[in-house]
């Protein structure tokens, strides 16, 4: 088997530990050190002037803000594409 992470399941892919994974493809995505986090991550570098605000809600959750999708992810997406975007990752807890 061969994974493909893009994003955010860069790092999902990155913790599988299966003998039948014979590689892990990263597109475009979080590939971090043996034991480092998610968060680690996103911290190791200074972050960038329009990256979005990402800090979990009451229930551990961390969200893309809509800001985020337009400026971090979908830089040429329409509003609707945007908005449904933004929608889907909350209703998908």
């Amino acid at each position: 088997m061969i994974f493909v992470g893009h994003a955010y399941a860069g790092a999902v892919i990155a913790a599988v530990n299966d003998e039948r994974v014979k590689a892990l493809v990263y597109v475009a995505g979080l590939a971090p050190d043996e034991g480092e986090t998610v968060a680690q991550l996103f911290y190791r570098d200074e972050k960038h002037l329009q990256s979005p605000q990402l800090a979990p809600d009451a229930d551990g959750f961390i969200w893309m803000p809509e800001e985020g999708f337009r400026n971090a992810f979908s830089q040429h997406a329409s509003p609707e594409q945007i908005a449904l975007s933004a929608a889907v990752q909350i209703q998908s807890q």
